[in-house]
């Protein structure tokens, strides 16, 4: 490795980080920064690397000299809006994750976070429309459904729920939260009968949820 060149600095940090060797690919991406300060990606990757070491400060400040750099790098405002999100900052994020959108349309993880943020206010009818964006975006998605079934739960649309969590199974049938919920809508419906298959599958895949089934049920 020549230190006096940024790309096998760059190059160390990309290894390093798939091989969940953070702290390294941190150190890395920041030599590659110090020879080449207006390369958007190491800025981008080295946010990617804080985040994975809960140097969240940090992030969003890689995030944003991205930005700075890259305006139109669509996935540095999503990562940026993530965090936001996460700091409760739903303003910022909804604001990210739309020009997010604009630079990429079509952009499934920026409308499960447009989801996310409405969902979290209890803007449930405003939820359903980012969700019901992301599953359009990406169909095989198990999370957007099961967070759409959600929040069709939160709205009593049962049936609608119901048909989520259904598509959320089929394409991740292990998927532990979407069958216990798959269970207590099935319990708001009545069918007991169902909730209880449910709650047998679940035992297979989760026994914590199996057991939170099983407590509803009893009621």
């Amino acid at each position: 490795m020549k230190p006096n060149e940024a790309t096998p600095w760059f190059e160390a940090g990309v290894a390093h980080y798939r091989q969940k060797k953070y702290p390294e690919a941190a150190e890395a991406y920041r030599q590659a920064i110090k020879f080449t300060p207006g390369n958007a990606q190491s800025h981008f990757n080295l946010g990617q690397a804080c985040e994975k070491l809960n140097e969240t400060e940090t992030a969003v400040t890689e995030y944003k000299e991205a930005i700075r750099l890259k305006p139109q790098m669509a996935e540095a405002h999503k990562e940026l809006a993530d965090l936001y999100e996460r700091q409760k900052r739903g303003e910022e994020a909804l604001a990210e994750y739309t020009t997010a959108l604009q630079l990429k349309p079509g952009y499934a993880e920026a409308q499960l976070g447009i989801g996310n943020i409405h969902y979290n206010s209890k803007q449930y009818e405003k939820a359903v429309e980012g969700y019901l964006n992301a599953t359009r975006a990406n169909p095989q998605w198990a999370t957007a459904f099961c967070y759409l079934g959600d929040t069709y739960r939160e709205l009593k649309r049962y049936d609608e729920a119901m048909k989520a969590y259904q598509e959320s199974l089929r394409i991740k049938p292990d998927y532990a939260e979407a069958a216990y919920f798959l269970g207590v809508v099935y319990l708001n419906q009545g069918n007991t009968t169902a909730a209880l298959q449910q709650y047998e599958k679940l035992k297979t895949v989760n026994a914590t949820m199996a057991s939170k089934l099983s407590a509803q049920l009893k009621r």
